[in-house]
């Protein structure tokens, strides 16, 4: 590991990061699962449970890569691993086509509406945002086991 300090903006986006991907990654699983009682706990529709049912078997795997991937670089960053990049990357990749795929073939901002999708074009953002910020943090040194 470099000599360098760990900045402390680091643990916060490492941490923001980890929230809303283990959040990502819960509603992966119970969404997955159909799980009645999380679809229940938010209210959904059943239009809305109807979407998951039918879920393609590709879209699943794109689904599972952004949340895995996005879970995994920010557990790297804590431990200030250069892979964090890759992985973000990965994970963007996945949250794109997976959000261009749902919204221009299924419908999604009709089925969910807009602030579900805001939520989608946000993990986006945000996901760029730590990709740009975990590029910066390899090239500065700090990012490099």
């Amino acid at each position: 590991m470099s000599g360098l300090k760990t900045p402390v903006h680091l643990w916060l986006v490492a941490v923001i990061f980890l929230f809303f991907y283990v959040i990502g990654l819960i509603d992966y699983v119970m969404s997955m699962s159909l799980n009645e009682s999380y679809f229940n706990s938010l209210e959904y529709s059943q239009q809305q449970v109807t979407y998951f049912s039918n879920y393609p078997i590709v879209l699943s795997i794109i689904f599972g890569i952004n949340v895995f991937g996005g879970t995994v670089a920010a557990v790297l960053l804590f431990f200030r691993n250069k892979y964090a990049v890759t992985l973000t990357l990965v994970a963007l990749i996945a949250k794109v086509l997976l959000d261009l795929t749902t919204f221009l073939f299924m419908d999604r901002y009709q089925v969910f509406g807009p602030q579900s999708s805001l939520t989608d074009l946000s993990m986006i953002l945000l996901t760029l945002l730590v990709y740009l910020y975990s590029k910066y943090m390899k090239k500065k040194g700090v990012l490099n086991e």
